[in-house]
């Protein structure tokens, strides 16, 4: 428990076994939480709103490199390039508000994201940025009021799916697809984005499926 048993996030990772769960009650942290190699959860006690893990010096407030980590019921926030940063990871947010950074969650070098119930809103560029071999599922969430795409995924390789869920309100298009993606965005409400509700570049137009959406 945070902070019962450690003062910080980061000591109660460096303290754990693998399939630990680290439970954090409510307050402000202000900590760049790093895991390597690990298989953890870390979850929040009670309402997500009294709990924010805020990144500090402009590093992400979470960054994960390989391995898999459930984060769910909490507040994350960034003022620099990403608040939560994945490499080669396995990922699943869920019932999150994540903001701040230029993304609120960035795909890199591949692995798995689940994204659930979770709020992206009022990032400095994208909401979700999926790179190379990234796969990302994203369900019944609300991604929002970010400066340029809701979600943006140019990368070869890479995957999306998104269904149920609002991305409206983004200076950019609500979702962006280039270089191949092969993706699937259906029961949608992708309406009110400035530059319109989807791009498809010309190497995903045959990748993509349609369906359901309001646009």
């Amino acid at each position: 428990h945070v902070p019962a048993d450690y003062p910080t996030i980061s000591a109660a990772v460096a303290s754990s076994q693998d399939n630990d769960q680290i439970i954090v009650a409510a307050g402000h942290y202000k900590e760049s939480v790093t895991l390597k190699n690990r298989v953890l959860e870390i979850t929040g006690q009670g309402s997500m709103q009294g709990l924010l893990i805020e990144g500090v010096g402009g590093q992400p407030a979470l960054t994960q490199t390989n391995g898999f980590l459930r984060l769910s019921k909490v507040m994350v926030k960034s003022s620099g390039s990403e608040a939560i940063s994945a490499h080669a990871a396995m990922l699943v947010v869920e019932d999150c508000y994540v903001s701040g950074g230029q993304s609120g969650i960035s795909m890199h070098d591949g692995g798995d994201l689940t994204l659930r119930r979770s709020v992206l809103c009022r990032c400095r560029k994208h909401g979700v940025t999926v790179g190379v071999r990234g796969r990302v599922v994203v369900e019944s969430c609300s991604i929002f009021e970010n400066t340029e795409h809701g979600i943006m995924a140019h990368a070869a390789s890479s995957s999306l799916l998104v269904n149920r869920s609002r991305v409206s309100f983004n200076g950019g298009v609500g979702i962006s697809m280039e270089g191949g993606v092969q993706a699937s965005i259906e029961d949608n409400d992708l309406r009110n984005n400035a530059k319109g509700s989807v791009h498809i570049g010309a190497c995903s137009q045959a990748t993509v499926v349609l369906g359901s959406n309001l646009t």
